[in-house]
């Protein structure tokens, strides 16, 4: 659903050439949220002659758009196999870091979007002075971007917090590491709800919609937006339960990639 895969898809329909869409049928039937990545993947599905959907929700999304059963098939998300190669490398975080949390219960939070972090940091950080406050036994390790006005928000009114660590962005193995020692996730990312699932990682959505539906059916994800009174509550039922069971992760098993390739080799009539 990025700007290059919509502009990919354009160009290969100037070039009268066929055109495949990893990722179709993702939807949350809001064009204006997230954007522009709705925009995106709704109009390279029009283009598209083969749809590569990841679970069964995004191709009955495509079905009910019209788009016929037999130019989709359901492969599971390559973001799932990126993961299980990552998490393959075992990449240290940093010796001080994870002295810090060793032993500790440890809340991630993660910043990516304006659009939906922008007037809402505000929001997001009453929430964690909060939960802060409230839990002398958590750790928050707060993963931010640079000249990026929501996180420059968190820093500068989230600096003092005994038990709160900023952190930059860093290798995606790397975060992985750390996002494996979590028992909560707090984002406003959308992707990375296909990869908590596979740790076992619960997330508290800062978004009030997602096309990743899934993630919230089998209970991996609330959506919280970023009123605190919400995300607090979200926390609270997932700190609950943080130990109890739920369902597999609906994304897949790791073996996306090599159903991508079956699919495009019965599309242009390889054995």
């Amino acid at each position: 659903d990025t700007t290059s895969a919509f502009a990919s898809a354009l160009g290969a329909f100037y070039a009268g050439a066929k055109i495949a869409h990893v990722g179709g049928g993702l939807r949350t039937g809001d064009m204006a949220n997230p954007f522009p990545e709705e925009g995106h993947r709704t109009m390279a599905t029009r283009l598209a002659s083969l749809h590569l959907a990841a679970t069964a929700r995004a191709r009955a999304a495509l079905k009910a758009e019209g788009i016929h059963p037999g130019k989709v098939e359901v492969t599971g998300s390559p973001i799932v196999d990126t993961l299980r190669k990552a998490l393959a490398l075992e990449a240290p975080i940093e010796a001080d870091l994870a002295s810090w949390i060793e032993g500790r219960k440890l809340a991630v939070l993660t910043v990516r979007r304006s659009d939906r972090l922008g007037e809402g940091a505000a929001g997001v950080v009453e929430a964690i002075r909060v939960l802060h406050d409230r839990d002398a036994a958590l750790r928050w390790a707060l993963v931010l971007r640079r000249d990026h006005a929501p996180s420059d928000i968190l820093r500068a009114q989230l600096q003092g917090l005994e038990r709160v660590r900023f952190l930059d962005r860093m290798p995606y193995p790397v975060f992985l590491t750390l996002l494996k020692r979590a028992s909560i996730l707090l984002t406003d990312a959308g992707g990375i709800l296909e990869e908590a699932p596979s740790l076992g990682i619960p997330v508290v959505l800062l978004a009030d919609k997602t096309s990743r539906v899934e993630a919230l059916e089998g209970g991996w994800a609330e959506l919280a937006g970023t009123d605190p009174k919400r995300i607090q509550q979200a926390f609270d039922a997932y700190r609950r339960r943080w130990l109890a069971p739920r369902a597999p992760s609906p994304y897949g098993d790791g073996h996306a990639a090599a159903r991508i390739v079956a699919a495009l080799r019965r599309k242009i009539g390889l054995r």
